[in-house]
């Protein structure tokens, strides 16, 4: 199991109300997560949990516990922890050291603070400039790339520590179309290398379509957790306070009853969906 929660509830220090309330819920090894809800539902201070930088970093009182790889994320020192769960924030310049001049030495940067052995941060950093697709930007300034380029040079600079759990805090708030593309397809290409990835994002139907399964947080509370199509079919959504995907809502307007088999994420699916096979377009 890479990841647990134990009825866990946190209150950061000098709050009022608990941002997390007796969350309970397991996460397994090599699986692709999204977790989904609206402003304030408490998915950021999901991942501080989840990383340990609450209560490490962020202090506040936690209830319950937190488990990576069965043992306590209060047990580990964040040089431990940092090497077991990789955080990439939301804007990638402040993920940058800002003190290296080529992508190559960004991504070396953090290995070297490890105290990594020279021989051993070439290998690493080799492996996840190509597993990011951006070998070839190696020799580039960092702050000369552009957004997707440079979020997917934070995320290489986070798996070269080989984590076994990635979590990313919206990854793609500030990207356009393409850059958030890039992201996307970077990041479930790693699934099969046995890293679980968590990711929080606000795109439900890029998540929908990549995910293994989805987690619904909805003030402070987890509310539903299972496969992109359980969870987006159920008819408690408005009520969670999420949108649908696009194609999946107009389907049901157009008609479609949600015990008529699968919601459509995509185009072909929808066609099917509401009866217009893709053999029936003129």
């Amino acid at each position: 199991m890479a990841l647990e929660l134990e009825h866990t509830t946190f209150t950061y220090a000098g709050a009022t109300q608990p941002a997390i309330t007796d969350v309970s819920l397991r996460l397994e090894a090599g699986q692709f997560y999204g977790i989904i809800g609206s402003t304030g539902a408490g998915k950021s201070s999901l991942c501080n949990l989840l990383t340990g930088i609450a209560p490490h970093f962020l202090k506040g009182e936690l209830g319950g516990e937190v488990r990576i790889e069965g043992v306590s994320t209060t047990q580990l020192s964040m040089e431990e922890l940092v090497t077991r769960v990789g955080y990439v924030f939301q804007n990638p310049f402040d993920q940058l050291s800002h003190v290296t001049y080529s992508v190559e030495e960004e991504v070396a940067f953090g290995l070297q603070n490890l105290g990594i052995e020279v021989g051993e941060i070439r290998t690493r950093a080799e492996w996840a400039l190509k597993v990011l697709g951006i070998a070839d930007l190696r020799d580039r300034f960092p702050l000369d790339l552009s957004g997707g380029e440079l979020q997917r040079l934070a995320v290489a600079s986070i798996l070269a520590m080989k984590p076994s759990v990635l979590v990313l805090d919206e990854p793609t708030s500030q990207l356009d179309p393409q850059g958030t593309r890039e992201v996307f397809e970077a990041v479930a290409a790693m699934r099969g290398s046995g890293l679980t990835v968590v990711m929080v994002e606000h795109k439900i139907e890029l998540l929908a379509t990549h995910v293994d399964e989805l987690l619904v947080m909805q003030r402070g509370r987890l509310v539903a957790q299972g496969s992109p199509r359980q969870v987006l079919s159920d008819p408690s959504v408005q009520d969670w306070e999420i949108e649908r995907p696009q194609l999946a809502e107009l389907a049901l307007r157009l008609g479609r009853t949600e015990a008529a088999g699968p919601l459509p994420f995509g185009v072909e699916e929808f066609l099917v969906a509401v009866n217009l096979g893709p053999k029936d377009v003129h």
